[in-house]
């Protein structure tokens, strides 16, 4: 039995699919079994057939957009059946999902779209992580694929965590100098409230023992040499930001701070008269 797919199920088929070569928009229609999975585009019409768990089984499950196909309906492989055989490397079937799907198909010559749909089956594999997708026409292929994916993928999360520590540590290296070079009292204070949303909860219990709402700017930058190093990567600038300003503040209102060295310098010298 067909039946016409309702409003909002057929608007978000419609935005998922690719745009048909006529222009004309999809007419979404439900059917009960896989057999009857399909679509068909002529001069004035594109006409597609899914199940009612389209938006459960594909959609949301992350599966409505794999390479150039668009799955309609899919079934679940046993990596023992006739069709997988001896052609997938027993090590990974425990790493990957792989589903016989019917899917519409973009056409590409030379690496550019041709604007040419087909429909026609395919297969798709899923890394139970999730990290790598693929699909293929042919099954080994498809999981050998999604397998190079999920370690494309990875290597790339692990030199963007590399170059975010590196990132922090720089940070943390520039709090530490400026400290070292402090130029306002000592006894500057500022609320910490500002600060609430920024540090970690151990950082801010230290930083409470400190009377009357205040914290002394010195003793606050001190604690945010090591959270910058901890805290969320989203929380660095707004953090950065409001420590600059409590220090800009500081200096103009507290007179030159005369460092260690300058005081060696100047003990030195009388020293030397």
């Amino acid at each position: 039995m067909t039946v016409r797919a309702d409003p909002e199920l057929s608007a978000l088929i419609g935005r998922v699919l690719p745009k048909p070569p006529n222009a004309v928009p999809w007419t979404v229609q439900l059917v009960d079994w896989i057999e009857h999975v399909d679509a068909s585009i002529d001069c004035t019409s594109a006409v597609v057939r899914v199940q009612p768990t389209w938006r459960q089984t594909i959609y949301v499950a992350g599966l409505a957009h794999v390479t150039r196909h668009y799955p309609l309906a899919l079934e679940r492989i046993d990596f023992r059946s006739p069709e997988v055989g001896d052609a997938i490397d027993p090590r990974a079937l425990e790493r990957v999902n792989l589903w016989r799907a019917i899917t519409i198909e973009r056409g590409y010559h030379g690496g550019i779209f041709t604007g040419e749909l087909s429909v026609g089956e395919a297969y798709v594999a899923q890394t139970f992580d999730r990290f790598g997708l693929f699909a293929h026409v042919l099954p080994a292929i498809t999981v050998r694929k999604a397998l190079s994916e999920r370690r494309s993928k990875l290597r790339a999360i692990e030199a963007t965590s590399r170059m975010a520590r590196l990132h922090r540590s720089k940070i943390s290296e520039l709090l530490k100098t400026r400290l070292s070079q402090r130029k306002y009292d000592a006894s500057y204070s500022v609320a910490l409230d500002l600060f609430r949303t920024l540090l970690p909860s151990r950082v801010l219990r230290a930083l409470e023992l400190y009377d009357n709402g205040g914290v002394p700017l010195i003793e606050l930058e001190r604690h945010c040499i090591n959270a910058v190093l901890e805290i969320s990567e989203s929380l660095l600038p707004t953090l950065i930001y409001q420590l600059d300003m409590a220090v800009a503040h500081a200096e103009r209102l507290s007179p030159r701070v005369m460092h260690l060295a300058e005081a060696d310098d100047i003990a030195l010298g009388m020293l030397a008269l």
